[in-house]
């Protein structure tokens, strides 16, 4: 949701993982169609995968 909530979750879960967060009426356009897989770079969607993973070869097309 919003920053705040993604604080919370830091601080609770301790994720290995970033963080992001979007405001709530943008989630459900985000989240149209699980599972959902973004490429994010300094913080800007950059592909979307719907339904599966990228593969390797679709990940070397869009990774430098």
């Amino acid at each position: 949701g919003d920053r705040d909530l993604s604080v919370e979750f830091f601080w609770k879960y301790a994720p290995t993982f970033g963080l992001g967060y979007a405001p709530r009426e943008e989630l459900g356009r985000l989240y149209r169609k699980l599972p959902r897989m973004f490429l994010m770079e300094d913080g800007i969607v950059r592909k979307v995968w719907d339904d599966a993973p990228p593969t390797s070869n679709e990940l070397e097309s869009v990774i430098p």
